[in-house]
């Protein structure tokens, strides 16, 4: 354990060991001895705690995670300034969405669907109560391991901004840049007021990535990509992956349109413009695979396959009739929801606070290069390292 941290806290949460570590602070696991739960308890640095600005940052991310009520938003235990301020939040069992990105490249449609769909719901939960997330990304979304499923929750909120009297004064000024620049609206990156809009402009990127493995402003310098943001169109997603349906190009136009009034008006139209496309319902999570010998990697990528689609089962139908007229009959069809591995990197800039604090990940300077579109998978690349897989069995 750290020197500089307590073994007790409030008297209450005894800390067991640390999850991670970051600008605002280091977050524990923790036994709650009132209730003899374990907990996840984010602490303060101490020499911030003297920033009348820092603490104030800390004190509004607690209050405004507190009064939301979204099982998809990490729950609030507790709050106290002793021995410095601190956080307790519900402990979680799974892993970051980053992980499930770095490994498997990219999702099919359909689970991606899915993911972007219980987001939305813990969103709609923050804009309902005039909160605006400001900061996320595929790092701040966890996915909860349930049994035989996998359940999405949106975490830290230390850069949130509250458009309804949360806070007594205003703590960041106007051309103040908060977030992590990849996933950050135009309007944000220029630093503008935001309002929940820019969160669904983010929620977009996230889906890209989902269904890609690229941004779609992509760029060699973390200069290029802020300059694409603001000032040019994103990238197909057709381009990268030749499999997505066409009509994935239009969605995602209006999705990240550089006029916030363009886009899709909130988190929840967004999720149902997708899961149409996709052809799927979005009122539930999605399951996980009975136990196999399978390697951890198919595993993994299976974890989140999904059946073929009315459209998939037409199209395979029409197939076999050809066959049989031809006089040939292939006896191993394509699946139409087949997965396709890109070699592109993953690219993550971790922020300035977390409620969950990664290990830090690779530079916005890593080059990220626009692939031609692929028609046929390439060979399975290795599962990539990640920093958030310090978070596979505890959060």
């Amino acid at each position: 354990m750290a020197e500089c941290a307590p073994t007790l806290v409030a008297e209450r949460y005894r800390l067991i060991r640390e999850l991670g570590r970051g600008g605002m602070g280091s977050v524990w696991e923790a036994l709650d001895q009132k209730l003899d739960r374990h907990v996840a308890v984010k602490l303060m640095r101490p020499e911030l705690a003297e920033d009348p600005t820092a603490f104030d940052r800390f004190e509004r991310e607690a209050k405004a995670v507190a009064r939301l009520r979204s099982p998809h938003i990490v729950q609030v235990h507790d709050y106290g300034v002793e021995p410095s301020p601190f956080i307790v939040m519900e402990l979680l069992q799974g892993r970051v969405l980053q992980s499930r990105i770095s490994k498997n490249r990219h999702l099919p449609l359909a689970a991606s669907a899915r993911i972007v769909a219980q987001i939305a719901r813990g969103l709609t939960a923050a804009h309902r109560e005039g909160i605006v997330h400001r900061d996320l990304k595929p790092s701040n979304v966890f996915l909860v391991r349930d049994e035989d499923d996998e359940f999405v929750k949106v975490y830290d909120f230390g850069v949130a901004k509250a458009l309804t009297g949360l806070r007594p004064r205003r703590i960041t000024s106007l051309g103040a840049i908060m977030g992590t620049p990849r996933y950050m609206s135009p309007e944000q990156l220029r630093g503008d007021e935001v309002d929940a809009r820019t969160d669904v402009w983010s929620l977009a990127v996230i889906a890209f990535r989902l269904l890609t493995g690229s941004h779609p402003f992509p760029g060699e310098e973390l200069v290029d990509v802020v300059q694409r943001i603001v000032g040019c169109e994103a990238v197909p997603a057709t381009a990268f992956n030749g499999l997505l349906p066409a009509q994935l190009d239009g969605f995602f136009e209006r999705a990240l349109a550089k006029e916030r009034n363009m886009r899709f008006a909130s988190a929840q139209e967004l999720a149902n413009a997708l899961a149409e496309i996709a052809e799927v319902p979005t009122t539930s999570g999605f399951s996980l695979p009975p136990a196999s010998g399978r390697p951890a990697e198919t595993a993994s990528t299976l974890r989140l396959e999904a059946a073929p689609s009315r459209r998939g089962w037409l199209a395979l139908g029409g197939s076999l009739l050809i066959a049989l007229i031809s006089g040939t009959i292939a006896l191993r069809p394509t699946s139409t929801a087949a997965a396709v591995h890109m070699p592109i990197p993953a690219i993550e800039v971790p922020s300035v606070s977390a409620s969950v604090i990664p290990t830090p990940a690779p530079s916005e300077s890593v080059k990220s290069v626009v692939p031609a579109p692929v028609r046929s998978p390439p060979k399975p690349a290795a599962p990539a390292k990640s920093g958030d897989d310090l978070f596979d069995s505890v959060f």
